[in-house]
């Protein structure tokens, strides 16, 4: 079965069932299995459920999932055939992920009406724990509460679509208010480290309140490197209607300072298919003043020692070089270079914002014997100047490329 990005090799389901006119279904059985679930940040190899339904009882459920050689999990419940609100009574759960076995503390009931509601819920393996209970959904009155303890990231990395990220997190999360008007209130900090990389101390803050969000973020490694963010945001946003950007008129204010920030911190958030082992470090301060509509910007910031792999074109780009100023509503790229081959790339330019959703650019790319591709296909070095225009994703490219030294495979 294929939709979208959701794949299954194979699913296969049993059941029957029997009822009577005065009280419906009142005895059936079921099995379900599915073989390779890939979803596109989670591949499952293995998933079976069982659901068994006697007269006068609740249905109950059992099921299991193996997602690879280090992750499996098993669960069982009972879920209320009585009117709503629909409810699980999950008394069993298990889930192991490597040398670590999660298990509930105590059964806990989760209703599944106009929203989940959560009277306790409580994971723990050793000295890791999650806690979670109260209730959120896209209307009515809200009160979650979610805390963390030590909780190891690379156990649920690849899920959270960042693979390559490890280290303990502990945080809360609390949420009020209502769905139409929510409040949030988060504070997550750890020792992370992207792999292959020196730990960082994280720390990572924010609030929401009355259509403003407040941010602050702090990643620092030894030797007082790394960088530190604070924001505020005018955020249209509520849980009923989604996330509708941010407000006109309203202040926006972001202050940003980099000391030798390790861009493979930047590289976690990159799909490793576009690019893998970014490095280089970052320096500068930015700061962002005004409204969405007219925004005020002033600072620098200097890229050193850049490198990257970009699968699907084959190549490693190595020595990366940039210089960037933001003045009044412009960020000019004063200067960025970059090698590859026995070649170099270089651009200059400017991105105007009138508007933070709208930019307007104009760079100019300059190829010396660039070797800007090497797959099966085709090996090309190129020279040549080209000039990049548009607004948003609207793109316009004129100059010319010369190619030199290459080879094309039909």
């Amino acid at each position: 079965l294929l939709l979208d990005d959701l794949r299954v090799r194979n699913m296969e389901l049993r059941a029957e069932a029997r009822r009577t006119e005065a009280d419906g279904f009142i005895q059936g059985s079921g099995t379900l299995g599915v073989d390779e679930l890939d979803l596109p940040a989670l591949s499952v190899r293995r998933v079976d459920m069982d659901a068994t339904l006697e007269s006068g009882e609740d249905l109950k459920v059992t099921a299991s999932v193996v997602m690879d050689d280090a992750r499996d999990g098993s669960l069982s419940a009972q879920i209320p055939l009585a009117p709503t609100p629909l409810a699980v009574l999950l008394e069993r759960l298990e889930f192991r992920a490597d040398q670590d076995r999660w298990t509930l503390a105590r059964p806990a009931r989760i209703e599944l009406f106009d929203g989940i509601g959560i009277d306790s819920l409580e994971l723990a393996s050793g000295d890791q724990g999650i806690l979670a209970r109260g209730r959120a959904g896209t209307q009515g009155p809200l009160d979650l509460r979610v805390e963390v303890r030590a909780f190891r990231m690379e156990t649920v990395a690849d899920m959270v679509g960042l693979p390559r990220l490890r280290g303990p997190l502990n945080g809360v999360l609390a949420l009020g208010g209502t769905g139409e008007a929510p409040l949030l209130d988060a504070t997550f900090s750890g020792q992370l480290q992207p792999s292959g990389a020196q730990p960082s101390e994280i720390t990572l803050t924010a609030g929401f309140a009355d259509g403003t969000m407040e941010l602050e973020g702090v990643v620092m490694a030894e030797g007082a490197r790394g960088a530190r963010v604070v924001a505020t945001l005018p955020v249209d946003f509520s849980l009923a209607s989604g996330f509708g950007g941010l407000t006109d008129g309203k202040p926006v204010l972001l202050e940003a300072a980099a000391d030798s920030l390790s861009l493979e911190w930047v590289g976690l958030f990159l799909p490793s298919d576009v690019a893998r082992g970014l490095q280089g470090m970052l320096h500068g301060t930015v700061k962002v003043e005004g409204n969405p509509e007219s925004p005020r910007f002033a600072g620098s910031l200097e890229l050193s020692g850049g490198s990257v792999r970009l699968p699907a074109l084959g190549v490693e780009y190595r020595r990366g070089e940039a210089r960037l100023r933001f003045l009044d509503d412009r960020v000019l790229l004063d200067s960025f270079r970059i090698r590859s081959g026995g070649g170099s790339l270089v651009a200059s330019g400017a991105v105007a914002l009138p508007r933070l959703d709208q930019p307007e650019y104009t760079v100019s790319v300059t190829a010396d014997g660039f070797h800007a591709i090497r797959t099966s296909g085709i090996d090309a070095t190129a020279s040549g100047e080209l000039d990049l225009s548009g607004t948003g994703f609207q793109l316009a490219v004129a100059g010319g490329i010369e190619l030199e030294r290459s080879e094309v495979q039909i």
